[in-house]
């Protein structure tokens, strides 16, 4: 089996997170993970699992952050 693996940039701006389930690493950059019941911040190296059933989960940033989500 096989998967996929998107990169994304972000400058000065906030994304909403596709649901999982998938993995997303932090490659450049710091920022902010959020939704209705967790905050957290992130800087390049760090990692996450989104489950399925995650609520509804933004990432933003006030300079700029690159991230990667892996998925199948």
């Amino acid at each position: 089996k096989s998967f996929n693996v998107t990169a994304y940039k972000i400058d000065n701006n906030l994304l909403e997170l596709q649901k999982g389930p998938c993995i997303y690493i932090i490659t450049q950059g710091h920022g902010l993970i959020e939704n209705r019941n967790y905050k957290r911040i992130l800087s390049k190296g760090d990692y996450f699992f989104m489950p399925y059933n995650a609520n509804k989960t933004t990432i933003s940033t006030d300079s700029s952050l690159e991230f990667v989500r892996c998925s199948d």
